[in-house]
């Protein structure tokens, strides 16, 4: 996310529709190569998803955690940012 130079981008027009970050579409690809890989198997799904609330939850905080610390952090970056979340 920080490396990632859309939020940093002056260049890029705002008149357009704005997508999710590579960073965004790289972190749903790894959860869903997770989930079909490692949780899918299990029998008990009510069980997994129980115990994937405390994992979630934990991405979540770290994901805001590190947004707010983007900076310097321009219009185009702050639209991409808004479509992250």
């Amino acid at each position: 996310m920080h490396d990632d130079p859309e939020f940093r981008d002056t260049s890029s027009p705002l008149g357009k529709e704005i997508g999710c970050s590579l960073y965004m579409r790289e972190l749903q690809g790894f959860i869903l190569r997770s989930v079909n890989t490692f949780l899918l198997p299990y029998k008990n799904q009510v069980v997994v998803a129980e115990c994937c609330k405390a994992v979630a939850s934990r991405c979540i905080e770290l994901f805001v955690r590190h947004a707010c610390l983007l900076r310097p952090l321009t219009d185009f970056g702050k639209a991409k940012l808004l479509a992250d979340f």
